[in-house]
């Protein structure tokens, strides 16, 4: 009799949870750590099922895949999610052994596993973050390699071919001055397009590959704009709209007037029907704010994420780089860029640069 109570006593002392149920799975023993683990007091849930009390959720097997292996083999060990009294999960590993003779049944040994879960989880998260920075850097390394091989045979390309595109672009001034007949006029248009579009990939190329020093200086808003527009061939069917609330803007000449070519180029090619440009400068929160909008044809929404990417096009003709080249530029002014756009009604660009 002596040793059945220091047999209870000593199930009742240990600080693991320990449950008892016969081979029809109904409770027969709970001890005191079950009940501080799970909340279920004995008296609660003894003659109850198992299953229907805790409600595991076992990991690879169900629960009568689980018996049928302790019942085989003797024992088994398995992760499982079960349920508090309060309905709150937890995450344990169960310990299930087979008794045998007069009180054939199983013993489960339960082991929290949430601070294990936890810590596995942080540390998954934790790697998930690595690979992707890794990954990361190794684009960004690929990338530089890539942009520095760019930059050597962007500079060999621009050095050999600016000064005859500006020899061709002389000659062609200097013939429409002298050729009165329309149709040979129209020709020369149409090669003076094609000069400045090649004239255009190569100062793109350039743009985006090549180290950008900022020297900033305030310029008139209006003549600023005035050199820009008279930069980029507006067809007659695309209503300007100027709407210039800052008489100054702080800036570098050269990367500004770049980023704006591009955008009025981008909303112009949005255009092909003809429609509504619009430009807006004005001060917000200390900073000087222009907006690019067109009435074109828009982004489509698969698209937005890519849209910055060097070489990403969805145009016929054209590198991709002109999108590219603005973040570039707008970056390397402190600066941020964004966009608005809905298919069918047109895009909007935001640049935004310190005052």
């Amino acid at each position: 009799m002596g040793k059945k109570i220091d047999y209870h006593i000593m199930l009742e002392s240990l600080d693991f949870p320990i449950i008892y149920f016969d081979k029809n799975s109904n409770i027969k023993y709970w001890n005191r750590s079950a009940e501080r683990l799970l909340g279920f007091k004995k008296n609660e849930v003894v003659g109850k099922n198992f299953e229907s009390v805790l409600r595991p959720e076992l990991y690879g097997i169900d629960f009568l895949d689980l018996m049928k292996r302790v019942y085989t083999t003797g024992q088994s060990c398995v992760r499982a999610v079960v349920y508090k009294k309060d309905y709150s999960p937890i995450y344990v590993e169960l310990n299930v052994f087979r008794l045998k003779g007069k009180g054939e049944g199983s013993v489960v040994l339960i082991r929290d596993i949430s601070l294990q879960k936890k810590l596995d989880e942080i540390l998954r998260q934790s790697s998930l973050k690595l690979e992707a920075l890794v990954e990361e850097k190794e684009k960004m390394l690929k990338d530089s390699e890539r942009l520095i091989t760019i930059g050597k045979v962007t500079s060999m390309i621009g050095h050999d071919l600016r000064n005859p595109l500006q020899t061709i672009i002389n000659l062609l001034y200097l013939a429409k001055n002298d050729i009165k007949d329309k149709r040979l006029l129209s020709y020369f248009d149409r090669i003076s397009e094609q000069v400045e579009y090649m004239h255009k990939i190569i100062l793109d190329l350039q743009d985006f590959t090549t180290p950008v020093t900022v020297r900033l200086q305030s310029f008139s808003t209006e003549e600023l704009f005035s050199v820009i527009l008279r930069s980029v061939n507006i067809p007659e069917n695309i209503i300007v709209v100027k709407n210039l609330m800052l008489k100054t803007i702080k800036t570098n000449w050269v990367s500004f007037v770049r980023i704006m070519q591009n955008l009025i180029l981008n909303a112009v090619q949005a255009m092909p029907n003809g429609g509504t440009l619009t430009i807006e400068v004005f001060d917000e929160n200390n900073f000087v704010v222009v907006k690019v909008s067109d009435t074109g044809v828009g982004i489509p929404k698969e698209h937005f994420d890519k849209i910055f990417e060097p070489y990403f096009t969805t145009k016929a003709k054209g590198m991709g780089l002109g999108l590219s080249v603005v973040k570039r530029l707008v970056d390397f002014l402190n600066g941020q860029v964004s966009f608005e756009s809905e298919v069918g009604k047109g895009t909007t660009f935001t640049i935004k640069l310190p005052k």
